[in-house]
């Protein structure tokens, strides 16, 4: 890490105190910042613990975010990989990570604590694959599932893929179902070539319909 000073410059210093009629010597911030030397800007600081980064998402007044230290969805969840399925380690940001495909083109995993409603949540899916935004009625009429036990609204869409921190797909399909309570979401997200990920369709539903919480 990198401590990094910062001064007034002396002459900028000098015209601003003179103005005021005060003394024309330099002045020193001796405040200090912790930068990383590795990256252009400081990165924000993310919360470790499944309380701290997720507000509370309950089911049947269970509290699906975790309760838990941990991140690892394996203390607070229960899930079945579909056959043909692989099971990859989760990252910060996906508590349940799956591939499929030959060449494991296809990926599908599961996201508790996104920010944001369900129609900003539907339109932004919408949006990775270019196209335009459902008004609140038009997204009332979408299929749901059953996502721990409530209704989940389902979003297929198909069109170039330029989601975030996957690669682009030309040819893909989305489909993914978004559970918004108390606040607070669970999305459950496919994505790979179009014609993969409707072959994969009926074991999504099976994967949405295995998750539940540890002990119920």
């Amino acid at each position: 890490m990198v401590r990094v000073f910062f001064y007034l410059l002396p002459a900028t210093a000098a015209l601003l105190l003179a103005a005021c009629g005060g003394s024309s010597e330099p002045i020193e911030i001796t405040d200090v910042r912790e930068l990383d030397p590795e990256n252009t800007f400081e990165q924000p600081v993310i919360a470790e613990s499944d309380k701290q980064r997720f507000p509370r998402l309950t089911a049947g007044g269970e509290d699906m975010a975790g309760g838990g230290e941990s991140s690892d969805a394996s203390t607070t969840l229960d899930w079945v990989v579909p056959d043909g399925w692989t099971e990859v380690p989760a990252t910060r940001f996906r508590d349940i990570n799956l591939r499929f495909g030959e060449q494991s083109e296809g990926e599908c995993y599961m996201t508790r604590g996104m920010q944001g409603d369900l129609a900003g949540n539907v339109n932004r899916w919408r949006k990775q694959v270019g196209l335009e935004a459902l008004t609140a009625e038009e997204i009332a009429e979408l299929p749901t599932l059953s996502l721990f036990g409530r209704p989940a609204t389902v979003v297929s869409v198909d069109g170039p893929y330029t989601g975030m921190g996957s690669k682009p797909i030309s040819d893909a399909r989305l489909h993914g179902a978004i559970l918004s309570v108390g606040g607070a979401t669970v999305t459950v997200k496919m994505v790979g070539p179009k014609s993969l990920v409707a072959e994969n369709e009926g074991k999504f539903d099976e994967f949405c319909a295995s998750l539940s919480l540890k002990g119920q």
